[in-house]
C-alpha cells in the first residue's frame, strides 16, 4: 500500500508566497500520493477566495476557509483534522512563507521513520541569505517551573511597557539599525534526536497521532514548538532533526504582514506574553 502524504499551508493575507509555496510542493514533490490542504486563516484581504478560485479545479489541492483567525495552533489543526479524516499517512505542517528545495522529500521523510520512528521531523532551515540560525532550536536555558515563570514576568513586563509607549520607541530604534550579525546554528549540520524544532515545517508521523490529535491549542502565535516538545517528552516520543531534510524559509512573512504599527507591536507583545503563560501553566502538569 502506498504511502500519502499531506501538505498543510496556513494561509493569511500574503497570496504571492503561498502560490509559490504550493508550487514547489508540486514541482518537486517525488511521491504520487500526496494531497495539499490550503487553510485560510480569516484572511482580511479577501485574497483566501482568491486562491480558492484559482485551484478549484485543481485534484490535488483543497481550500478550508476558517470563519475566524484562530492563530497557528487552532488554525493548523483544522487542516490536520481533514488530513486524518482522509487518512493521510504523514502530514507536513508548513508556513506559507516557505517552500520545497530538494527532489527527495518524501524519500528522506519515510527513510527517517522506518529508521527512529519519530512522532516529529524537523528539517534544515535556510533563510534568504543562506543562513541557518533557527532550526534545531537551542535547547531553553530555561527549563525549571520557576525559571519559565521569570519568561512569563518579563514578556508580562514588556506588554506593559507597550501599553504606555515605551516600547513603541524601542522597536522603531531598533527597525533603523541594520544588523550584519547572523549567525549559523552550531547545531545545523548534526543530526539530533529528542530536540525542539522550528515550527516553520514539522512533520508529523502516525507515531504522533497515536497519542494527540495535533498542536495543543493553548496559545494563538508563538511558544507552539516548546509546547509540542513537552508533549512528545511526556510519551517519550521522538522529535528529531534531520539536516539532509531541507525547506526555505522568508522568516516570518505572515507576522511582518501584521505588525505594520504600534497597535500591531502591543499585539505581538501580548500573544508572547500569553504563550510564556501557557508554557509556564504547562510545566505544572509535570
Amino acid at each position: 500500500m502506498s504511502v500519502k502524504f499531506a501538505f498543510i499551508i496556513l494561509h493569511y493575507c500574503v497570496m504571492d508566497d503561498t502560490v509559490e509555496c504550493v508550487e514547489s510542493i508540486r514541482n518537486r514533490i517525488d511521491i504520487s500520493q500526496y494531497h495539499i490542504i490550503i487553510v485560510d486563516n480569516y484572511s482580511p484581504d479577501g485574497s483566501g477566495k482568491v486562491l480558492a478560485e484559482r485551484y478549484r479545479h485543481s485534484k490535488d489541492i483543497t481550500v478550508i476557509h476558517n470563519k475566524e483567525n484562530m492563530g497557528f495552533s487552532r488554525g493548523n489543526n483544522v487542516g490536520i483534522r481533514y488530513a486524518r479524516i482522509h487518512d493521510y499517512d504523514f502530514i507536513v505542517v508548513l508556513n506559507n512563507d516557505t517552500y520545497l528545495i530538494q527532489d527527495d522529500f518524501a524519500a528522506v521523510i519515510q527513510e527517517e521513520y522506518k529508521k527512529s520512528h519519530f512522532a516529529v521531523l524537523g528539517p534544515k532551515v535556510y533563510d534568504p541569505e543562506g543562513y541557518n540560525g533557527t532550526s534545531p532550536l537551542v535547547e531553553a536555558e530555561y527549563t525549571g517551573l520557576e525559571q519559565r515563570k521569570v519568561i512569563y514576568k518579563m514578556w508580562k513586563r514588556k506588554y506593559w511597557e507597550t501599553l504606555i509607549g515605551i516600547s513603541y520607541f524601542r522597536e522603531k530604534f531598533r527597525s533603523n539599525i541594520k544588523s550584519n550579525d547572523k549567525r549559523q546554528n552550531p547545531l545545523s549540520e548534526k543530526y539530533i534526536e529528542n530536540v525542539p524544532l522550528h515550527g516553520c515545517c514539522l512533520v508529523f508521523s502516525p507515531m504522533f497521532f497515536k497519542y494527540f490529535e495535533g498542536f495543543e491549542e493553548l496559545t494563538f502565535m508563538y511558544g507552539e514548538e516548546t509546547i509540542l516538545k513537552m508533549n512528545c517528552d511526556m510519551y517519550s516520543l521522538k522529535m528529531v532533526y534531520n539536516p539532509k531534510l531541507k525547506i526555505y524559509h522568508k522568516e516570518a512573512v505572515s507576522t511582518k504582514a501584521e505588525k505594520v504599527n504600534y497597535s500591531k507591536i502591543r499585539l505581538h507583545n501580548k500573544r508572547m506574553m500569553m504563550a510564556a503563560k501557557a508554557i509556564y501553566l504547562k510545566a505544572q502538569d509535570y
